[in-house]
């Protein structure tokens, strides 16, 4: 199993009880984006290392199949978190989700342009994106293979500059 923690600790962020909440449950934009599985199997990743929170990491591993209690042990784990800035958790989400989507673009640029779209409509069309988004005086030149590799290049361009102000945030 792919676990998203893990491809979001790749990409250099931290992983606080926030953000394991968001991806769980969802919050503002952010639709959930990880399984019970996969923060159980993050839970086993912790035990390997001493925390000072291991007996709730054990108990929440024991309450995998009690949905309550499951969230109220999820709600104690954040507060063991220092100091979280839930804006930084759903920007870390928001990061991740599209350097998912770029990741995984196939060679049909009429498809690669639709999800990239759709992606920024969920995210609720931030003002610091620079997308060109298709209007009735540009859809002509809006779907063809140009366009389409230009507007990854910014994505992806955006996508690492996001993640390096993340970066210097958290």
């Amino acid at each position: 199993m792919n676990n998203k923690l893990y491809s979001i600790k790749k990409l250099g962020f931290s992983i606080d009880w926030t953000l394991i909440e968001i991806g769980l449950y969802g919050k503002a934009f952010i639709k959930p984006q990880i399984t019970k599985s996969e923060v159980i199997q993050y839970c086993y990743t912790l035990l390997e290392h001493k925390t000072t929170y291991e007996k709730t990491v054990v108990e929440l591993i024991c309450e995998k199949d009690n949905d309550a209690n499951f969230k109220k042990l999820v709600s104690k784990l954040i507060s063991y978190d220092k100091t979280v800035d839930i804006d930084i958790c759903l920007r870390k989400w928001r990061a991740f989700i599209l350097w998912n989507l770029l990741s995984h673009l196939t060679s049909d640029y009429m498809q690669n342009l639709l999800e990239i779209n759709e992606f920024w409509a969920e995210m609720g069309f931030p003002e610091n994106v620079d997308h060109i988004y298709p209007s009735s005086k540009n859809i002509s030149i809006y779907f063809t293979s140009v366009n389409c590799n230009r507007i990854i290049k910014k994505n992806t361009h955006w996508l690492h500059n996001e993640i390096a102000q993340i970066m210097k945030l958290q």
